[in-house]
């Protein structure tokens, strides 16, 4: 390896390292706040791995160890739940498309809010991020002044965990939404996706850095999941080839129309 040779580090963290931080009173958590910052037990491993990029930029060398090494710059971008494209990244999202798209067959219909859905879920589409990954490593900042940076959208104390809920339903058209307790899912499935989007109340702030350099022209989906849902639902559909399809069953009484509805049904909900 030639010492001589520019190396950057770039840590794509989430916002769950966060999880053990509590509410701030009217005030969003900003980069700063790092420093600070509380991690659950499930994702202790994560914040040591932020730590370990943060001080890869280093130097051991002489009394001072927090000098910037001349030719290493490590940055940790952390991440709100990443959207869109598909729904790759963040499976919590996905199954609840796909629980809306398929009517809710597989528990009791429509779509569950875990305890009062009034906590603060921070997102970012993934092509925003992108975009914040490509202007870090373009203009390189001085890792003393940005080193730990807040890659969420605008989308504030407005965009809860109920909100997201309502505004999938809405979009795909499902009335119910159950607020439920942890007890009361069955489904294991549905109980990690739910308790993924429950277990976080972040307000967080876009990154000052980011801000800065992002364009009003180059955000994809500056006002979050909620206020995009149509975008995100589109591109939902080009990624995962869906296409909606109705099917109308009829015949006499006992003629066996619910069970071919439901056989039906149950193969179409299964090959998505």
């Amino acid at each position: 390896m030639n010492p001589e040779t520019d190396k950057i580090l770039i840590l794509i963290s989430s916002a769950v390292s966060w999880n053990g931080m509590k509410p701030l009173q009217g005030t969003p958590y900003e980069d700063r706040d790092f420093l600070r910052r509380i991690a659950p037990l499930s994702r202790l491993e994560l914040k040591l791995l932020e730590n370990d990029v943060l001080s890869a930029s280093r130097t051991s060398t002489g009394m001072d160890h927090a000098i910037v090494h001349p030719h290493k710059k490590s940055y940790v971008v952390n991440a709100g739940l990443m959207y869109g494209y598909g729904e790759e990244c963040e499976e919590a999202f996905l199954k609840l498309f796909m629980r809306a798209w398929n009517g809710g067959i597989t528990e009791e219909d429509g779509l569950f809010v875990m305890d009062e859905g009034t906590n603060v879920i921070p997102t970012i589409h993934v092509k925003d991020l992108a975009v914040m990954i490509n202007k870090l490593l373009i203009n390189k900042p001085d890792p003393q002044e940005h080193t730990y940076m807040l890659a969420v959208d605008k989308g504030g104390v407005a965009q809860t965990q109920a909100t997201i809920v309502e505004s999938i339903a809405k979009k795909l058209g499902v009335e119910k939404i159950h607020k439920v307790k942890h007890a009361e899912i069955k489904d294991l499935k549905l109980k990690e996706v739910m308790e993924s989007l429950a277990s976080i109340n972040l307000h967080m702030k876009t990154s000052e850095y980011f801000d800065k350099l992002m364009k009003k022209e180059e955000w994809h989906c500056e006002g979050g999941f909620v206020e995009n849902i149509d975008k995100v639902f589109d591109e939902l559909k080009t990624y995962r080839c869906l296409r909606g399809i109705k099917v109308f069953i009829t015949g006499p009484p006992a003629s066996g129309m619910t069970r071919i509805a439901d056989l039906y049904r149950n193969h179409f909900s299964s090959a998505v």
